[in-house]
This record gives structure tokens, sequence and C-alpha cells, in this order.
């Protein structure tokens, strides 16, 4: 189960990863107010949680007897607390009414970061990069085992490329559930010639008017994600009518989209280039790129073509957004790692770095192990 923010997943896989049923609910609220609120957001899952569990049981002609479905995997943080508390006190439910299922509180960012795993298997076996690009995070952490990681690279402040892009997006009227999707989805109806270098010298560079964040004296050597302000500066070009939303041509919207993209993915890129020249051994590690931004395409080619390491994202873009799968999925191969389960007090955690992922409390030996 996953309520972290706004979408309500309920899944039921194998230990194998096959995925036996999947569903999410979106709040619908959400396009109507421009962002998500926590209270709506709540109700939303406390509503929709336990139907789908009861949907996802009928589907599968699934128990939870601990014989037929013998693991509850569910987000325990990080995300908005009450969202979160939503689905980890009905799992917590379940698990006191069926004393034999194992109960598991899982982290959201290594529920994506493991995603690509289900696929690949074999990035288990070694140390792996992920660059982790969602609403909520953007991070380069170093994976040494799935209980030990180290964020090389954190984001400075609360914004998150994420974020940014959907303000970004809205600022420039696109409307939708996933906002930036929509627009990487728009420039990409557009068509516009980036094979030509010289329009692209033009689009990207000399007729850009955005300004890469931490991009001047020192800062140019902080190894830190920082996205505050990329917002503003749109703002301020359309308030200027640099930029003049409502009589732009649908080509032309597509060309202020892409500039707007590209700055936030160049900054990305600036900074692991300047992790990768600190330590260069960590280009030869496999990178995972995962969280709800690894869907863009844009992103995908451009590390690609920027970076040697070799690449790994989610090849199922459902799988890219947040999801109940990779829950059950990081749940069952930390719980194979470790023995860990969650007590029945344990809560949820809304502030919880992957560094800090085995430090936490509630969590106990299992007594009997599957």
């Amino acid at each position: 189960m996953e309520s972290s923010c706004d979408d309500s997943c309920v899944s039921i896989i194998s230990d194998k990863g096959e995925v036996l049923y999947n569903k999410k609910e979106t709040l619908a609220d959400v396009i109507k107010s421009g962002g998500v609120q926590p209270n709506l957001a709540t109700v939303h899952h406390l509503a929709t949680i336990p139907i789908l569990v009861q949907d996802a049981l009928s589907k599968t002609n699934s128990k939870l007897d601990g014989e037929d479905i013998k693991m509850i995997c569910v987000t325990r943080g990080p995300g908005m607390p009450t969202c979160l508390t939503a689905s980890y006190q009905f799992a917590k439910g379940l698990a006191v009414a069926n004393p034999k299922l194992k109960f598991v509180g899982v982290h959201h960012m290594l529920g994506h970061l493991l995603t690509s795993s289900m696929e690949f298997p074999e990035l288990l076996e070694k140390p792996f990069l992920s660059l982790l690009v969602s609403g909520g995070h953007t991070q380069l952490v170093l994976t040494e085992n799935i209980t030990k990681h180290t964020i090389l690279i954190d984001m400075e402040g609360q914004k998150a490329v994420g974020d940014s892009l959907d303000k970004c997006a809205r600022l420039l009227k696109f409307k939708g559930d996933m906002i930036a999707k929509e627009m990487e989805l728009f420039i990409q109806s557009q068509n516009l010639p980036l094979d030509d270098p010289k329009y692209f010298k033009e689009l990207a560079r000399a007729s850009n008017p955005f300004t890469k964040p931490l991009a001047k004296g020192e800062n140019v050597y902080a190894k830190k994600f920082c996205f505050s302000g990329l917002d503003s500066q749109l703002r301020s070009h359309i308030n200027k009518k640099v930029i003049k939303v409502d009589e732009l041509t649908d080509f032309e919207k597509a060309e202020w989209a892409y500039r707007i993209q590209h700055v936030h993915f160049q900054h990305i890129m600036d900074k692991i280039k300047l992790q990768f020249a600190e330590t260069p051994e960590l280009e030869k590690l496999p990178l995972v790129i995962s969280g709800g931004v690894s869907a863009n395409m844009y992103l995908r080619g451009y590390c690609e073509r920027q970076l040697n390491n070799k690449m790994y994202y989610p090849k199922h873009l459902h799988l890219c957004t947040d999801n109940s799968v990779m829950i059950g999925w990081a749940g069952l191969k930390m719980y194979e790692k470790t023995k860990l389960v969650n007590t029945m007090n344990s809560t949820v955690i809304s502030k919880w770095p992957l560094s800090d992922l085995m430090t936490v409390d509630g969590a106990v030996k299992d007594k009997t192990p599957l």
C-alpha cells in the first residue's frame, strides 16, 4: 500500500516480482486546486484504500491468512504525515487481525530506487548510483547494498525538481494531474528540430533567458541541487511581457517550455559532473534514474548523452510515478536481507533520509521467518 501524497495505491505481487494486481486512485481535486491539500488527500485515502484492498483480494481470489498472502508492505515515510497514516494504520489493523502476516513499513524512496531491479536483478548484486528525481526529492545516492545508502548530492531547500517543473508548467498555463508530464508531452507534440545544432544552440543557449541555479561564484562548486528561483524567473519574464503566454503559438509555447525544462536538467547534470570530477570511480557504476521525473524521455536521453555510466530506469512509465508495486518489492527485498518486521506501536516518519534507513525505531527481528 502507498499513500504518501495524493495517490491511493494497492497491489499484490509474487515473491518473484510478478504483478498480480495493481491499481491507483488519484485525488481529482488536485487539478482543481492547483496542488495537494493534505486534508482532502487524507480523506481520499481513508475512503479509497479499503475499497482497493477489497477489490485486490476479490480480483486475485486471495486471502489475508499468512499462507496465501504472507506479507503486508506499506509506505512508512517520508511523505505527508496524515496521508501516510491513512494506509499505515489500516495495514496495521489487517496485521493485528491476521497475526501470521508479516508487517513491513517501507521507505518510499527506497521503493523508487529498487524499482528497476525488478527487471534487472543484477543491480542488487553490486554497488550502484541512483538519481532520485521526483516532486519531493532530488538526490544522487550511492547504494552499497540494500541497507546502506549514502546521499552524495542532496537538494537545498524544499523545492525538488518535480515540484519546480510543476510550478513552471502551471505558469505556462498547462493543465492536468501530472502537469510537468503534460508539458513534456506538449513539447514532443510540436516536433522541435532539436537535432539541428544551430537551432539547438539558439534555443537552449543564445536565446535562453533562464539562469541556472548555483552557477555563479563559489556556488559553481557547491555539490547540491537547488531549484528555488526558477519559477520566479519564469514569473518575472511573464510579468515583464518577455513571455506573452496568451499570445504564443503552440510552437513558441513548446520552445519556452523546452527552455525551462532544459535549464532544470542542465543544473542536475552540472552537479553530477562535479561529483564525478571529485570521485571519477563513480562513473564506472551503474546509474539508476528513478522517481516520477524519471519518466521524462528528454531527461533519460540527456543522461545517456552526457554520462558514461550504464543506465537503468523502469521500462514501464507507470512504475516511475508513485505506486504500490515498488513498495511491495522494496519491502520484500528488505525483509529477505534483514528479516526485520515492524511493531504495532510503530508510526509513520514524515522526514526520513535514506542514509538513516536502518537507524529508526519500530523494527524487530522476525521470530518466525518465511
